[in-house]
Order: C-alpha cells, then structure tokens, then sequence
C-alpha cells in the first residue's frame, strides 16, 4: 500500500506523522491518562478506604527554581508516587513530583476532615483545568480491585483557598501544618493577616538547657510573661536567631512573610488565645548542636493571626 503525504494526502496529519514516525522506527510517546474518578467517590470512602488514600500537591505554576512537592496518606500507610502517574494529564508540568518530596501522615479522621473542608471549594470539586495554572491537587486511592484517582489543577485565587481549607483541616497537627505553610510559603498562599511584634511587651527567659544523651538535642523552656497592660492575643510565636551550627529542632516553621526570612519559630501553648496582663506561658525547647556552642538566642516575639 503506497502513502500520499503533503497537502494532496487525504491522511489527517497528526497519522502522516505517525506513519513517517513508525517507518524511521521513531518512538513516538503519546500522552495519555487513566479516567478520573468524581470528587464524591472519594468522598464516599469508607474508613477503611480511607488508610490507602493518598493526596499530593504540586506546583505548576511559573517557578525559577524546583518547588518542593507535598504528599500525605493515613498513619502506617506508605506513600507510593507511583499510583499518581498513570493519572497524569497532558500538559501540566510535574517535574517537582521528581525531586524530594516532603512527605507527613495523617489519622482517617483528618483526612475525613480534609475532605468536607476541600468540598466547599467548587474549582476542586469539579476536578478540572484553569486557565491559568497554579496548584494541582491529586488524590488516589488503592480501593480494591482498583486504583481510583482525582485531580484538580487549580488557579491562584482558588489555590488560595485550597491552602486554608487544609490548615483549617490540619488545625493542631504540627507537622502537617508546618509542611503546609512551609510550602504555601514558597508559593505565596499565605495566611490572611499580619502578625504583630510585640517583643517590647513580654519577656522570654530561656532556662535548664542540658544535653538529653538518649537524643543528643540540648533542651529547655522558654518562659514567656506579658508585661503589658492590655492582654496579647494570639497566636504567639518566638522567632529564634541563633549562633551558627545552633538550629532549634521542635520548631513549628520559619518565617517568610516577616524579616528576616528564614528564622525558626515556636508556637506557645495559649489558653483561649490569649496571653492576660502578667500572665506566663512556658513551651518546651529542643536544640540541635553538634559542635557544642553556647546556646544564646536572640528573640522576637510575633502575635496575631497571619504567616510569620
């Protein structure tokens, strides 16, 4: 059988390609992906279904350097990146799936939380494509005999409230939170506000550093009073400079939004989101010191909502 190509050929030029393709012995890879599943399915998990869900987050916006990709499962299951690939669409760049990614379990009952609180965002659940995108949000889950998966590429105004809706989800899971605002920093999807310093009206004493052998980290409390006349409200963060090689090991993140960037903060345990007039907190501190420096921080004291 002999082939016309050009203009005068009546073969559709996308299989003139193939053709030409095929009799160079070409590998021609076409893009393709599996069906997704609706948002509801997913929704509809039982708790059981739940322990094999898993939920990445990338970046697909426009970035000058690699943007660190986020992805979480039930507690005792394992993370296998693999399932999210034959789900993959055309044309969305996930090129940040294959770097490090940071990885943080969740109990069923979070990820039943995540799931009611991202419903409430249509762009998600109508898992489409924007017109210009920013985030992609993908779940899968390994129900059996089949691996179910879901994707929403979402612009920046509804990656936005995407990001909230996990911390809202994630509310008291350090290290969730912290992966999550670690990464919507880098992104600028921040927490609506901005903190205020207030290192002027309470005071910090750093006391009983020791080496705890069984960990190597040197520990102590941080003792925090308000010396104002007026209650300060939360939350309140410390914001840590250290001397080099000193790194503070149980911090909730570091700052981004507030300078100097790049700093460890911890966030102090509050009753009613407040701290009164002469009050004091006290929160736990774990330092890295490999090279056995004097451990003297210095200290700035952040409150009120907004990322630090």
């Amino acid at each position: 059988m002999r082939w016309k190509f050009g203009k005068e050929s009546k073969t559709p030029y996308w299989l003139q390609f193939l053709i030409i393709a095929a009799t160079l012995g070409v590998c021609v890879p076409i893009a393709r992906s599996q069906s997704f599943s609706p948002f509801s399915d997913f929704q509809s998990l039982t708790t059981t279904q739940l322990t094999t869900l898993q939920v990445k987050l990338t970046f697909a916006g426009p970035q000058e350097k690699p943007i660190q990709t986020v992805a979480f499962t039930a507690t005792g299951n394992t993370l296998d990146l693999s399932k999210f690939v034959p789900f993959q669409r055309p044309g969305i760049p996930y090129g940040n799936d294959e770097g490090n990614v940071r990885s943080f379990e969740v109990s069923v009952q979070e990820l039943q939380s995540m799931l009611q609180k991202v419903a409430q965002i249509p762009a998600v659940v109508s898992g489409g494509v924007a017109n210009s995108i920013y985030v992609s949000f993908a779940m899968v889950s390994s129900v059996t005999p089949i691996t179910k998966g879901f994707e929403a590429v979402l612009n920046f105004t509804d990656s936005g409230a995407l990001f909230q809706a996990l911390r809202s989800a994630f509310d008291g899971d350090a290290a969730a939170l912290q992966a999550i605002n670690d990464m919507g920093c880098r992104i600028t999807l921040l927490p609506p506000g901005v903190p205020n310093d207030v290192t002027t009206n309470a005071s910090v004493a750093v006391s009983g550093l020791r080496l705890n052998r069984t960990t190597g980290l040197f520990v102590g409390t941080a003792t925090v009073t308000n010396n104002s006349g007026s209650s300060i409200s939360g939350p309140i963060s410390l914001v840590f400079e250290l001397p080099g090689g000193v790194s503070l090991a149980n911090s909730d993140g570091h700052t981004c939004a507030t300078t100097p960037e790049g700093r460890a903060f911890i966030n102090l345990p509050l009753q009613n989101n407040a701290l009164a007039p002469g009050a004091s907190v006290q929160v736990g501190l774990q330092f890295n010191n490999p090279n056995l420096g004097p451990i003297q921080p210095t200290i700035k004291v952040l409150a009120g909502p907004g990322a630090r």
